[in-house]
């Protein structure tokens, strides 16, 4: 594979693939079929070697591939990804695969439980400075 390509979602920042971080390096632009090529309106994971010589997959089989994606502000509530890949291969109908794609998108909140805990953690910690400070002043 020479390239994987997707359009941009509204307030793109930046974007990783978390499973194979090593094979490919995320850059701006399209693809086209010498791979990413800097263009137009999608990011693009290009592969950093092509390989020599390739497996080939049984029929009806498939490859997972897992990515982090960034937005500056916003959420990806509307975003539908079109979706571009650069396959190498030996047949024509591998170059340049493209379809458009209806993710499962998760997005990573931060915890709203965090300020909570920090809020009964300092509470708790006040709590118990005023019983030892109100301990302390109880003449024996």
């Amino acid at each position: 594979m020479n390239g994987i390509a997707f359009s941009l979602p509204n307030h793109f920042e930046s974007a990783v693939m978390i499973n194979t971080p090593s094979i490919f390096t995320e850059q701006g632009g399209g693809l086209n079929s010498s791979g990413c090529n800097g263009n137009g309106n999608f990011f693009c994971f290009k592969a950093n070697t092509t390989p020599t010589s390739l497996p080939e997959f049984a029929a009806d089989s498939s490859l997972t591939f897992v990515f982090d994606v960034t937005l500056s502000s916003g959420t990806f509530a509307g975003y539908s990804p079109d979706f571009k890949i650069d396959w190498i291969g030996s047949k024509n109908n591998y170059d340049l695969v493209s379809a458009q794609l209806d993710p499962t998108l998760t997005q990573t909140p931060i915890p709203g439980a965090l300020p909570l805990f920090a809020g009964g953690g300092g509470l708790l910690g006040f709590l118990s400075w005023r019983r030892k400070r109100k301990n302390a002043a109880v003449p024996a």
